[in-house]
């Protein structure tokens, strides 16, 4: 897609004042590349859709604070990449921590089976030691 209209001044003057058109033809230009970058890390199209739809948002919110256009297009690619790695990190720590609860939470016999065994192991080291 043809992003010429980055380098038109009266385009990012009417972006920072928060018109919908400028918005429009920035999120038009850029989010097909964002997603596909996104699901790339994701590897979970829904997921990085939601990222970059964040992304876009958090632009729009920010607007006033770029200097330029190339502060945005900067900011949309390392927002969207961080927030990916970001989701990533938090998904894997929910995986360890369903693992661990998993492993703590065992069944009833399993608790029963391991208080049997102790048990054992106790007298068969009592033995042992007179």
């Amino acid at each position: 897609m043809n992003h010429r209209f980055l380098e038109d001044e009266k385009w990012f003057t009417s972006f920072k004042q928060g018109n919908s058109t400028s918005f429009k033809l920035l999120f038009d230009s850029f989010n097909k590349q964002l997603c596909l970058k996104a699901t790339d890390l994701m590897r979970d199209e829904q997921e990085a859709e939601d990222i970059v739809s964040d992304t876009f948002q958090k632009v729009w919110q920010s607007r006033a604070t770029f200097n330029n256009a190339r502060h945005i297009i900067g900011f949309l690619y390392r927002a969207t990449h961080n927030a990916c790695l970001n989701r990533l990190k938090h998904l894997q720590r929910k995986e360890i921590s369903h693992q661990e609860i998993s492993y703590l939470s065992g069944s009833e016999n399993d608790l029963l089976h391991m208080m049997i065994e102790t048990e054992i192991l106790e007298k068969i080291y009592q033995g042992i030691e007179k």
